[in-house]
């Protein structure tokens, strides 16, 4: 009897961690995947370099459009948003994949 209690119990444990690891996930257009349950995206393959960029200030002629565009132009894959670092200080920065060495 304590050989089919132990049984069962190892059973239910397995379906509770089943059914509880169970997440949506949706694959983007990076060949990534990202978890429906938030808003982060994953990048599959671990051995892409992320790297950090400047295109100068976000001024009024310049918004964060204009810092994404200029981004995307100048670096592999580059996303740019503008960041507030102090009061009058707006800097555009970019995010891009870099080349391998």
């Amino acid at each position: 009897m304590v050989n089919h209690i132990s049984c069962y119990f190892l059973l239910f444990t397995i379906f509770i961690l089943l059914v509880t690891g169970q997440k949506e996930v949706k694959e983007d257009s990076n060949g990534g995947s990202r978890d429906l349950d938030s808003s982060e995206s994953v990048i599959e393959d671990e051995t892409i370099r992320k790297c950090t960029g400047s295109q100068g200030l976000c001024k009024e002629q310049c918004d964060e459009d204009c810092c994404n565009s200029k981004c995307a132009a100048k670096y592999n894959m580059g996303v740019g948003t503008c960041k507030l670092y102090s009061k009058n200080y707006n800097m555009c920065i970019c995010k891009y994949v870099c080349q391998p060495n």
